[in-house]
């Protein structure tokens, strides 16, 4: 097969200099001059110069795809991720609000194991106001729910992780410098 291409190589190299003689009126048999070029093995510099100049371009081309394809598969990653995210948040909301003692109990150890939690916190409102009104607090709470319950969260890790651990690797590989 490299004899092949080889070949080939050569033969396109001989018809770029016919095109190149034709081009300045050198060459007023095509077919002659293409069977003396190519049993004289006649040079062209020219044809080089311009084939490094299409590799370029075409690593070039090769770098941008591979730059947007990472661009959109950042983007599907962070719109999953947040999805993800919102229905975690909606679920520990859920949870929350059918207990409110629970949200009580994991608000006090919020603001105990975190106390610069608690500038986020007003005392002149409910610990459910305070969850729904302070997002530096409903992190920390929703946080420590799904650490507490692990269980309650098991079937969004099963949709959401997955996706997200395949998108990562993904990254990662298109982050990796491309070869040649």
């Amino acid at each position: 097969e490299d004899a092949e291409a080889a070949f080939a190589h050569y033969i396109r190299e001989k018809i770029h200099l016919l095109k190149a003689r034709q081009a300045s009126g050198k060459v007023a048999h095509s077919t002659g001059f293409l069977l003396d070029a190519i049993r004289r093995n006649y040079t062209n510099p020219e044809f080089a110069a311009e084939q490094q100049r299409q590799a370029i371009q075409d690593k070039r081309k090769a770098a941008q795809a591979r730059k947007r394809e990472l661009d959109q598969l950042r983007d599907r990653y962070t719109t999953r991720k947040k999805s993800r995210d919102e229905d975690a948040h909606a679920r520990c909301a859920q949870i929350l609000q059918a207990s409110p003692a629970l949200l009580e109990e994991v608000m006090a150890a919020v603001l105990t194991q975190n106390p610069f939690c608690q500038r986020y916190y007003d005392t002149s409102r409910t610990p459910a106001e305070n969850y729904r009104e302070a997002l530096g607090l409903w992190a920390f709470v929703d946080i420590a729910l799904e650490q507490q319950y692990p269980a309650h969260f098991q079937d969004l890790r099963d949709r959401y992780d997955t996706d997200l651990a395949v998108m990562e690797k993904q990254i990662a590989t298109l982050e990796q410098p491309a070869a040649g």
